[in-house]
Parts: C-alpha cells; structure tokens; sequence
C-alpha cells in the first residue's frame, strides 16, 4: 500500500542461482502512478530501484523487466 501524494521506493532484485546481476537494466512500468523513472540498473546486489507516487487511489500493476 502506498499513501496517495508520497512517492515509495520499488526495488527489483535480479540474481542468477542466487548469484546477483550488477549492471543490469531494469525497466519499469505501471498501470498506476507515476514512475521516477522507466529504468535503473542493478546495483552489487542486484538492485534496481525507483521511485512511485499517485494522487489516484486504486490498484496499480508494476512490472519489472529486463531485455535479455
């Protein structure tokens, strides 16, 4: 859940038989709100992270991908 007007952090993790992806790209959608970005690439851990906020209240659908 996230409060309406307030942005929360997404975060994807990407590993491969448990061993993290650095220097992935991530893309980032959603059927709600309003994305920081439409991509980030993973971190040493395998973390990519942005940010989503909405005025709207409802059901949003977040999907991340990668093109590989």
């Amino acid at each position: 859940e996230i409060p309406l007007g307030l942005a929360s952090n997404v975060v994807a993790e990407w590993s491969i038989s448990g061993t993290p992806q650095a220097g992935e790209v991530i893309n980032f959608s959603s059927t709600r709100g309003t994305l920081s970005a439409s991509s980030a690439t993973t971190n040493g851990a395998g973390a990519a992270t942005v940010s989503i906020s909405s005025t709207n209240a409802g059901t949003a659908v977040i999907s991340a991908t990668n093109d590989l």
